[in-house]
């Protein structure tokens, strides 16, 4: 399954409204979230309400939202065999620490 198939353009679109994440697409910005949220890592509370709102994470008042069932389908979706590359994305990003 794609991750398309999960969460169809037309919600992305919808659900980011005017966000700005710089450099990242708005695809880019879920499947960062997404991750992030099963790696266990903090994020900021825009990508944060986008994958509450897309159904991908259970509300909770902690800084690390686990994923609902949707969620896990759309991370196997998104990572497949490219879990490293994802993972290596995501300290990319996260240099400023």
């Amino acid at each position: 399954m794609k991750p398309e198939q999960i969460i169809s353009d037309e919600s992305v679109e919808e659900v980011h409204a005017n966000a700005n994440f710089e450099s990242m697409t708005k695809r880019e910005v879920v499947n960062v979230g997404v991750v992030q949220s099963v790696l266990g890592f903090s994020m900021g509370h825009t990508m944060h309400q986008i994958i509450l709102e897309h159904g991908l994470v259970k509300k909770s008042s902690g800084v690390c939202p686990k994923l609902t069932a949707k969620g896990q389908r759309y991370l196997h979706a998104i990572i497949g065999n490219r879990a490293s590359e994802i993972i290596s994305y995501i300290a990319e990003g996260d240099q400023s620490t």
